[in-house]
């Protein structure tokens, strides 16, 4: 039998990256695993395929995880602004622009804290861009700059239009954002059965972590 919690941190790994990276991040790393009693520290597998690869699959429906991610980030959006209110198209291009710049910049890494023969505990250290930390305020510079020659029948629609701007290049800021102060430690259920291991992705109660772990992706842009 073979202590498999290093394919169980690959395999949370590559979960992060399809769900809330686009596949894109390549720098999460593996902080060490903290070894768990008795027989959670081998796999169920038997010890002719306990070494293979094809024993460790995710069972999730990435698709699913990844549009549940997305509804809950875009449903936070319109909280951000006053007078505008961005269409689906914009909502889905700024969490798109997000999700790139947050893979290229997060700093993750993934600890399997507990091990059983079907199920795992691991643990997700993350640190993220911090949309409440863009600097709005060159934004609002550079659209006053533009409104030389402009007439508004309103300051509601201008209020609007001001907005919009800075909604719409708000991804220009992401390179230099500051990242999240804190770092969020958010704990995953990892199941096996039927030869695949799912993350349990679930909206519960007892499964605050994963849901956690959505808002910590999103830049703590929602609770």
């Amino acid at each position: 039998m073979t202590d498999n919690r290093d394919k169980i941190a690959d395999l949370t790994k590559d979960y992060i990256n399809q769900v809330f990276l686009n596949s894109e991040s390549t720098n999460i790393t593996s902080s060490e695993a903290v070894a768990s009693k008795g027989s959670a520290q081998v796999s169920v597998l038997d010890s002719k395929s306990s070494d293979s690869s094809s024993d460790f699959k995710l069972g999730n429906d990435i698709s699913a995880d990844k549009a549940d991610f997305t509804k809950r980030f875009k449903a936070a959006i319109p909280d951000m602004f006053s007078y505008y209110q961005p269409s689906d198209a914009e909502m889905n291009t700024f969490i798109q622009q997000y999700i790139q710049a947050n893979a290229k910049r997060s700093q993750i890494s993934v600890k399997v804290t507990e091990f059983y023969p079907t199920s795992a505990k691991v643990t997700v250290s993350s640190k993220v861009i911090d949309i409440g930390a863009v600097d709005t305020d060159t934004l609002v510079d550079e659209y006053l700059k533009q409104l030389t020659g402009k007439t508004y029948t309103s300051d509601s629609k201008l209020m609007a239009d001001a907005e919009k701007y800075i909604f719409t290049n708000l991804y220009t800021r992401f390179p230099t954002t500051a990242m999240t102060t804190q770092t969020s430690e958010d704990d995953l259920i990892i199941t096996y059965d039927d030869k695949k291991w799912t993350v349990d992705s679930s909206d519960s109660e007892s499964n605050y972590g994963y849901s956690q772990l959505q808002r910590s992706m999103a830049g703590d842009l929602f609770y």
